[in-house]
């Protein structure tokens, strides 16, 4: 995975941390705590794995493709859609009209790109990561450093 997608990984890993059974919550999850109602683990996919994202009619007309390979970067906070990272444009997509092709890795075979000089997706000063670097990242730790990051 490149750097330039750091942030996504810690998101997405808070998103999961979030959503597992904690033993110091007589293993129910922070999620189940906060809103009172189980949770639906049939959303959770495969994190950077490929993906199909369908286009709505305004990115589309008659002589395109209706939807556009991607890989899949994480979860949304705000709403019920996945985040998708378009390769061919260096676009993100944001979507609920997913296709997961959970078995196929993009990042597999494709190196780390130099940075281009327009960044998609914020990236991390490098005091910010030799900060992060002292730390033993526990669950709680990692959710305090992430917490801290993005707010």
């Amino acid at each position: 995975m490149p750097s330039r997608f750091w942030c996504e990984v810690i998101s997405t890993m808070v998103h999961l941390i979030n959503r597992l059974p904690s033993p110091s919550l007589n293993n129910d999850s922070p999620f189940t705590r906060l809103f009172g109602h189980p949770l639906d683990y049939s959303t959770l996919r495969t994190f950077g794995c490929m993906c199909s994202v369908y286009l709505s009619s305004l990115e589309c007309h008659k002589l395109t493709a209706k939807s556009i390979a991607c890989v899949f970067l994480g979860y949304s906070s705000h709403q019920k859609v996945f985040i998708c990272y378009d390769f061919h444009f260096h676009r993100i997509h944001v979507s609920r009209n997913v296709i997961f092709l959970e078995n196929k890795y993009y990042f597999a075979s494709h190196h780390d790109s130099p940075p281009s000089p327009i960044s998609v997706l914020p990236m991390f000063s490098n005091s910010l990561a030799n900060l992060c670097v002292g730390f033993r990242l526990t669950c709680m730790n990692t959710l305090i450093i992430t917490w801290l990051i993005l707010f």
